[in-house]
């Protein structure tokens, strides 16, 4: 195989725009996540950190200031799912979901989730006439997604966390 064969594949595998899954850390502990931050989000009342889809933490600059921020997927005591969301810009984490803020569901459903960096485009549903067009997030957004009730972005608008799913 030739050089530029070697480089063409390379740049397919490790430069495509296609949404990039969240590296697992194995095992899933303390090793890769501050332990303040896991007694952070142990700390909110009736939330514990759900580990039914993985990887449960994902590290990416939400709000785009450069920073490191995370997510960690939390559930309530009544089996709600949300997000525990720490910004770099932000004094106190955000819970979404799980009865703390929600935007728009009281409950959450989805399966799995995706981390896509902000330059990559948020793929627009067919258009509608009344739909609104996709958002130009602020920094890395989150795609949660469901088998039986499709997509939805998880984004930073600037000021707050907002939800996108083409409605």
């Amino acid at each position: 195989m030739d050089f530029r064969a070697m480089l063409k594949i390379f740049v397919i595998c490790n430069l495509s725009p296609i949404g990039q899954q969240a590296k697992l850390a194995q095992p899933l502990s303390g090793n890769l996540t501050p332990r303040s931050l896991i007694k952070q989000v142990e700390s909110f009342k009736n939330i514990d950190i759900c580990y039914e889809i993985r990887p449960a933490f994902i590290y990416a600059d939400f709000d785009g200031d450069g920073k490191a921020d995370m997510a960690v997927l939390v559930i309530n005591d009544k089996g709600k799912k949300g997000i525990w969301l720490k910004l770099s810009s932000q004094k106190s984490p955000i819970v979404l979901g799980c009865g703390y803020i929600d935007i728009p569901w009281d409950d959450w459903v989805f399966d799995r989730w995706s981390l896509f960096r902000r330059w990559q485009p948020i793929n627009e549903p067919v258009p509608l006439r009344d739909s609104p067009a996709a958002p130009k997030p602020t920094g890395d957004y989150l795609v949660l997604s469901s088998n039986n009730a499709g997509d939805a972005v998880l984004y930073w608008d600037g000021k707050k966390m907002k939800i996108y799913s083409g409605e």
